[in-house]
């Protein structure tokens, strides 16, 4: 059941930090979307909530009910919440700066 748990985490973490970029870019009207930040301000706060939610749920169901030792179940985590993000974030930023 852990490990049932466990992907289901990281499935929910990565799949809200793919869609969560892709909405901003959609919404962003050609601005680049900057590497950190708290809020972006094209996207609504509900939207900024769920995506928040979803990955606090995410990193309960990660590093708390796995049976990885912490270090390693802390860095799947930030994997699972870096690279989908900085994906889709140089994604956007390069059409961004490729169409005038």
């Amino acid at each position: 059941m852990q490990t049932i748990a466990f992907v289901a985490g990281l499935a929910v973490v990565v799949g809200a930090n793919i869609a969560y970029p892709w909405y901003a870019s959609t919404r962003s009207q050609g601005q680049p979307i900057p590497f950190f930040f708290l809020r972006l301000t094209f996207v609504p706060w509900g939207i900024d909530l769920v995506y928040y939610a979803i990955v606090g749920v995410g990193a309960v169901l990660i590093l708390l009910l796995s049976r990885l030792p912490l270090g390693v179940a802390v860095g799947v985590y930030v994997a699972a919440v870096f690279l989908p993000w900085e994906l889709m974030r140089r994604r956007h930023n390069h059409q961004v700066s490729s169409n005038p």
